[in-house]
């Protein structure tokens, strides 16, 4: 298994980002769709954000999200 490149519109900014996901991710039989956090814009900006984006196992995008909110925080 190896990865796959999927393309993704940001329904935020418009950037159309390439994320590479890991098809050893759908090793389990069971799991349907894959959910995957994409952080971008300049952190350091007072507007960085994020899309959610729902893949399924055939690689195909069902669903993309902005989340009402954005944390940058490292703390622990």
């Amino acid at each position: 298994m190896g990865m796959r490149t999927i393309l993704v519109n940001c329904k935020k900014c418009s950037k159309l980002m390439r994320i590479q996901i890991n098809e050893e991710d759908f090793a389990d039989e069971t799991k349907e769709i894959l959910t995957v956090v994409h952080a971008h814009g300049d952190l350091a900006d007072a507007e960085p954000h994020a899309v959610i984006v729902e893949i399924d196992r055939n690689f195909i995008i069902r669903d993309t999200k902005i989340p009402n909110q954005f944390v940058n925080s490292f703390d622990i």
